[in-house]
């Protein structure tokens, strides 16, 4: 399992994938995953990131952004808010929404398929995970 011998980390607002087995080849051994530039009130750096093996998924909380979620070989997958408008009905964070985002390094919980993160107004949300097609429930509100 080629997975196994990759490292990912954050360094300022870049995710970097470090590929072990390229150690001493003539293929890179680090590719940037995912740049961010931030904005003037530094919008848009990187909180955290969050690595699913089963999934081959990595997680990437971007600061007043989102939630993005990217295969390992770094495709989109797809990419969630603070603010979620489920059939009419808002999910998450109502009121004052300029205010309100992911602000917690995502955590993977293997065994349910979920992820969770959490927003500066102490509001959970759990990102289930089945095949493609992505669940989110707000925990607290």
């Amino acid at each position: 399992m080629k997975l196994l011998w990759q490292i990912y980390l954050v360094a300022g607002n870049k995710v970097i994938k470090i590929n072990l087995l390229n150690n001493g080849t003539s293929e890179p051994s680090a590719q940037v995953l995912l740049s961010t530039e931030p904005t003037k009130d530094e919008q848009g750096g990187v909180v955290g990131i969050a690595v699913s093996t089963l999934s081959s998924s990595i997680f990437v909380n971007v600061k007043n952004r989102g939630l993005f979620a990217y295969m390992t070989r770094g495709q989109l997958v797809w990419s969630a808010g603070p603010v979620i408008d489920l059939f009419g009905y808002r999910q998450g964070c109502r009121k004052n929404n300029a205010d309100c985002y992911f602000n917690s390094v995502p955590v993977i919980d293997e065994c349910e398929a979920s992820i969770y993160v959490s927003t500066c107004l102490c509001i959970f949300f759990k990102f289930l995970v089945e095949s493609t097609v992505y669940h989110v429930t707000a925990l607290s509100s």
